[in-house]
């Protein structure tokens, strides 16, 4: 690698990575840790919390009717999971670099698999959350591949019993239905994993469009004009993308349901009679995509009504917009607690291979109404789509401003969103109305007579918002009415109330409850929060209101009930609201809706991908960017719809500035009522702020206006750009440039090219080198051209005549200083140097132990060329103290390879102690022995507080030219004297403690001396010895000390103190406290918490007021870490270089109480090996053992150092087991 690059700090890898490359050359290996696990804690059924925003709004005492069964079946449920916030950050920016066109991941898309293991739940995860749902009985029927959703079912006392919600028939408006009556509950220890459940009831997204019975088609006498595939490529000029062949062909628009199209023969009778049955490519599929494990997925027929016409138009209208194309129609039945379309769309996004490039959708629900985990599920599944390129078009819907009063003669809930529309990761389209009845030019832009494909359009038709209410400004001033609201005001006519009390319409406006829950059902509010508004919704006329705002483009989409037109389409279930395909179709079916709007808009975009050779993902970006190009600051009056056949031909995207999508309400949500008895939608209640009107450039109604597909296909294909990378290779030299200019390497090595740019590279050879040839995109050894229709990578290799290379190192052998743990030592500088005659490959530069550092020498495949050399730049991280030996070890392609340079440092704790052991041998009771000086070394490089304070019969005071007191300075020494003045007779063991404020704090100096001479002590003690083991950060169950009056008289026992790591207290039956009586008993309590590995040596001490006293009472402790070996060390026999030597085990034990996630590695010229009937694996039980092998292949002669070190996330981890071997 060119400059700098890191040389790993230690080769650290998983064990099942190291299993599956053990036979390899050696190499520099390196893993992520595993995800960050979010269910840490044990599960405490006891202890919950509640998933709020989950209740439906209809599930309320007016609705209820009573408890369903115990037993009443909830199939395939969905348990939405939750990433930990830093995964979804990082989500977030991978799928912003997807679609940057500067990035050099752009357009690189993943899988539902590889987006599961970079993005969903670690699997011990999502193992926890099964195990949790089966044992309240559940099924786990499968755990989607994006590590996101498990489906499960059950039934509902089994709900009640996990989720602590009951669920209840309900009655609303003579449907019956079922839902659960409170928000569920989960353990408190799960919540960092879980969103929520997805659905807990029936209530059903809806399709969008108002069916017509029939269509008014273009007839003599007839003033409206119904709109067919001819006058859709006329108005938004499809036609001459079609001349071009950009007819979708090659391409595939899914269309997402819970029902199949009544018959298939209607969409070819649909083809047939409007002239597009002549592109052969296109094609008409029904699927019902299965999912792994338990089938979630079955066939739904054909539901009859408004779903089978939903069904009918998507795929009708599709196909017109995009002919060639193979369309599809997936459906899933409605489970009983998740919709039939959402399993369809899980299912294709989580199949093994590519997801289809479009998919359009046409259902609708309301954010407060689909509740916090819908709304989170929608938002999660529409990610994954577009990190897998993607395009998610989604119908706004059909209810102006106001989702959640769709069919209602007026609003009372407010503005709220179709919250399947709202995420930043789809497209939301709007619709629109035509203008030209209203303004009397109805002949100016319809022929009177039909075409051969029954056309009519003359051309582009001017737009204004689709508004079939009253709050429609151009229906009021059609109607000579100055306003839509007051007394006065149209809403309150009698003309209103025959067809203009309504709520249909383009929907527009802004995201307001995608998180949190409403206080009052279905009304934005409470706890409510928007979709954040993403980086690319930046355009005139957009808001700065920090949410997302919807919709993005619109198209005609209105059912003609006030202005006479509305989109044919057939669909022949006579008996449920269709009509006969036969004949002329102006007895078919008519309808409007932004569900026409909304796969048009697809099959556009399949024309885009088509032209492109790409799949695009989210396009809203480069729809943004290209409306931002055309309305700059101040929009663009040449784009004016409007202007109807006059509008600038250049123009991607018609600005539609004409009425609002306002509609009739009641109440006091979002409703202006300055007199009458009908209100208009308004953002504000004491003043007209319609929600919402239209202006330049974007505007809630339209969004960014509807589009001129030729020059929006232009402008994709024209604003595409990917990048041609080139680099050098070889043992020799030489450079690269580019026709036309934008590459000169060395110095400008990629840049940028327009889709579809033709790039001729010339590589040119430095003096002394030859061209050997061209690699990657390009082929032989002339000039290379490509054709830029993806990111292309090329090499050119340049070489030197052939020889053998050689390998000089400056040093053999590097040794650090004294290192304090967990710091950097200073770097230090090994030298490369190809003394040879041919080029120097360097396959791999690896470090061991406690190393790491960074390097300047080129990486393979690139070489170091004869006389050429690189540095190394070694340092040093001690993360244990003591000797710590490491190896550089350089795997080239020159004799003698690999290269080794031994490497050595000392781990240093923040203090150093000298001695740590002080004997004092016998000094006689009530004297006191010579001092004894410790010194006190602080390694770090920032001042430390310290404290200090000896047990028992030794003092310890400060001393010298720089006594130890409270504060010791960067990199200062101190002194202390210690002396002994026994009190007792015997052994008496005792230690100077040292506290300071860092890592490894407290440490101790071990004291050992004997007392003669003394009186004899009234006190006797049993045990005799008292010894504990301890985890380190951990506190020992109390041992009892008895201790017995010896004597004749009463003795007064003052005080209990213990030293070191060891604490006394008087215990629980009989203390030790004041008075004990001639030949009486009493007890102590002693624990052990040890802050250290190994002994620690200590004292209780019992102050009796005796001549003897201080009494002192020995007691020794050892300190385990939560991970030990079976081993500190292994020693290998000489081995023959190149060969392996017999394995030896190491037992691995983890004394803690909880599961420990392990990682193991070896060093240099050692390997290890899981091995045995519990093989060492990612995680170790709690209290469990296992086992590993490690084996020795030396690969030059001499002495050779490793460590296995095992890392555990505990204090005072790593593990480490020192290796050595000889190689012969």
């Amino acid at each position: 690698m060119k400059n700098h690059r890191s040389i790993h700090l230690s080769v650290i890898f998983l064990l099942a990575t190291l299993l599956s490359l053990m036979a390899a050359q050696p190499q520099a290996l390196s893993q992520s840790l595993p995800k960050r696990l979010l269910v840490t804690q044990a599960i405490d059924e006891g202890a919950r919390v509640t998933l709020a925003g989950n209740t439906h709004p209809e599930a309320n005492k007016e609705n209820d009717r009573g408890p369903v069964a115990g037993d009443f079946p909830m199939e395939h449920m969905m348990l939405l999971l939750r990433r930990p916030p830093e995964l979804e950050k990082s989500l977030e920016k991978f799928i912003d670099r997807l679609h940057d066109q500067k990035s050099p991941i752009f357009h690189q898309w993943i899988n539902a698999q590889e987006f599961g293991d970079k993005y969903g739940l670690a699997q011990p995860d999502l193992d926890t959350l099964s195990r949790w749902l089966e044992s309240h009985g559940f099924k786990v029927n499968m755990v989607y591949r994006n590590g996101l959703v498990i489906d499960f079912s059950g039934t509902a006392s089994q709900v009640q019993e996990a989720f602590h919600t009951e669920i209840h028939r309900l009655e609303v408006k003579g449907e019956k239905h079922y839902a659960n009556m409170s928000d569920p509950q989960i353990p408190a220890a799960l919540a960092p994993a879980v969103a929520g459940v997805v659905s807990l009831h029936d209530f059903r997204p809806q399709p969008v469009n108002p069916l017509r019975k029939k269509a008014n088609y273009t007839v003599a006498g007839l003033p409206a004009r119904m709109v067919v595939p001819a006058d859709l490529a006329t108005i938004y000029n499809l036609n001459p993308l079609f001349s071009l062949g950009l007819t979708g062909q090659g391409q595939t628009i899914v269309v997402v349901e819970s029902t199949d199209a009544y018959s298939d023969a209607d969409w070819q009778s649909f083809r047939s009679a409007f002239g597009l049955s002549g592109y052969t490519s296109a094609s008409l599929t029904t699927i019902h995509p299965a999912s792994t494990g338990t089938n979630n997925c079955t066939d739904p027929g054909a539901v009859p009504g408004v779903a089978e016409g939903e069904a009918a138009l998507d795929v009708e209208w599709a196909s017109a917009a995009a002919p060639g194309a193979a369309i599809v129609l997936a459906s899933c039945s409605e489970g009983t607690a998740t919709y039939g379309w959402f399993i369809a769309l899980q299912n294709l996004l989580n199949a093994p291979g590519t997801p289809p490039a479009v998919i359009s959708m046409s259902y609708g629900v309301a954010e407060t109404t689909l509740g916090a985990s819908a709304n989170a599920a929608i938002y999660s599944t529409y990610q994954q789509a577009v990190a897998a390129g993607v395009s998610i078009f989604v119908s706004t819907g059909d209810a102006a401003a106001v989702n959640n009063d769709r069919g209602n003669p007026w609003a009372v809930d407010g503005i709220n969103m179709n919250g399947f529309a709202t995420t930043p990761y789809n497209v939301a389209v709007g619709g629109t109305d035509f203008s030209d009845l209203a303004h009397g030019t109805l002949s100016t832009y319809w022929s009177a007579t039909n075409g051969p494909t029954w056309g009519s359009a003359l051309s582009y038709v001017p737009e204004m918002t689709w508004n079939d209410s009253c709050g429609s400004t151009v229906l009021a001033a059609y109607f000579s009415y100055t306003t839509t609201y007051g007394e006065f005001g149209f809403c309150n006519s009698d003309l209103a109330l025959v067809g203009g009390l309504n709520t249909g319409g383009g929907a527009g406006g802004p995201s307001g409850c995608a998180g949190g829950a409403p206080s009052t059902p279905g009304v934005v509010g409470g706890t409510c929060v928007g979709y954040a508004k993403p980086s690319w919704q930046s355009v005139v006329g957009n808001p700065s209101d920090g949410v997302r705002d919807i919709p993005d483009v619109s198209l005609f989409a209105s059912d003609g009930s006030q202005w006479g037109h509305a989109y044919v389409f057939c669909m022949s279930d006579v008996i449920n609201g269709g009509s006969l395909c036969t004949g002329a179709p102006d007895t078919w079916s008519g309808s409007g809706g932004t569900s026409f709007a909304t796969p048009i808009m697809a099959g556009i975009q399949a024309l885009a991908n088509q032209a492109t050779g790409a799949r695009w993902g989210n396009p809203n970006p480069m729809y943004y960017y290209l409306a931002r190009s055309e309305y700059g600051t101040s929009g663009n009056s040449n784009c004016n719809a409007s202007l109807g056949n006059t509008v600038g031909s250049g123009c991607t995207f018609y600005d539609i500035t004409l009425g609002t999508n306002n509609v009739p309400c009641e109440g006091t949500v979002n409703c202006y009522t300055p007199s009458g008895t009908i209100g208009v939608l308004s953002t504000s209640n004491s003043a007209y702020e319609p929600a919402f009107g239209t202006n330049v450039g974007w505007d809630f109604s339209t969004g960014i206006g509807s589009v001129n597909a030729y020059n929006l296909v232009a402008g994709i294909y024209n604003n595409t750009y990917f990048q041609l990378a080139v680099t050098t290779a070889g043992s020799g030299s030489g450079s690269v440039s580019s026709s036309p200019p934008g590459i000169t390497c060395p110095g400008t090595c990629s840049n940028y090219f327009k889709i579809a740019s033709k790039v001729t590279l010339t590589a040119t050879a430095a003096s002394g080198s030859t061209l050997a040839g061209w690699s990657g995109a390009c082929t032989g050894t002339g000039t290379c051209t490509v054709t830029l229709n993806a990111n292309l990578k090329v090499t050119a290799t340049f070489n030197l005549p052939v020889g053998n290379p050689a390998v000089s190192l400056s040093a053999g052998s590097l040794t650090f200083a004294g290192q304090v743990i967990d710091t950097t030592s200073a770097s230090k500088s090994v030298t490369v140097t190809n003394t040879g005659k041919g080029p120097l490959t360097l396959n791999w530069l690896g470090v061991s132990g406690n190393f790491g550092g960074t390097d300047n020498c080129p990486v393979a495949p690139s070489t170091l060329a004869p006389n050429a050399s690189c540095t190394i730049h070694p340092n040093f991280t001690p993360t244990v103290s003591g000797t710590i030996p490491g190896e550089l070890t350089i795997s080239d392609n020159a004799p003698g390879a690999p290269h080794l340079i031994n490497l050595t440092g000392t781990g240093l704790t923040a203090i150093s102690i000298s001695p740590s052991t002080l004997a004092f041998g016998t000094v006689t009771a009530g004297t006191t022995s010579a001092a004894k000086t410790v010194t006190v070394t602080n390694n770090l490089t920032t001042a430390l507080t310290t404290s200090f304070v000896a047990s028992g019969d030794y003092t310890a005071v400060g001393n010298g030219t720089n006594p130890c007191r409270s504060t010791l300075a960067a990199g200062a020494k101190c002194t202390m004297n210690v002396t002994f003045s026994p009190k007792s007779n015997g052994a008496i063991d005792g230690a100077v403690t040292i506290t300071y404020n860092s890592s490894l704090s407290p440490q101790n100096v071990q004291l050992s001396g004997t007392g003669s001479g003394a009186a004899a002590s009234p006190l006797s003690f049993s045990p005799t010895t008292m010894a504990f083991t301890e985890l380190i950060g951990t506190t020992s169950a109390s041992k009892t000390l008895t201790v017995t009056n010896t004597s004749a008289a009463a003795v007064d026992i003052s005080s209990i103190s213990a030293s070191g790591n060891f604490k006394a207290v008087g215990g629980s039956t009989t203390p030790c406290a004041g008075s004990l009586a001639a030949g009486a008993k009493c007890t102590i309590a002693v624990t052990f918490s040890p802050s250290i590995s190994g002994v620690v040596n200590g004292a209780v001490v019992i102050a009796d007021g005796t001549s003897a006293s201080p009494q002192i009472y020995d007691v020794t402790g050892t300190g385990v870490p939560p991970l030990t070996a079976s081993a500190g060390s292994l020693t290998f026999a000489a081995q023959a270089v190149g060969t392996t030597s017999g394995a030896q085990t190491i037992t691995l034990t983890n004394h803690l109480s909880t599961t420990l996630n392990t990682i193991i590695a070896a060093s240099g010229q050692y390997a290890v090996a899981a091995t045995g009937t519990s093989p060492c694996g990612s995680t170790l039980a709690a209290g469990a053992k296992c086992t590993f092998n490690v084996t020795f292949t030396p690969a030059v002669s001499g002495t050779i150092d490793g460590v296995v070190t095992v890392g555990y996330g505990e204090t005072p981890g790593p593990l480490e087991v020192r290796l050595t071997g000889t190689g012969q």
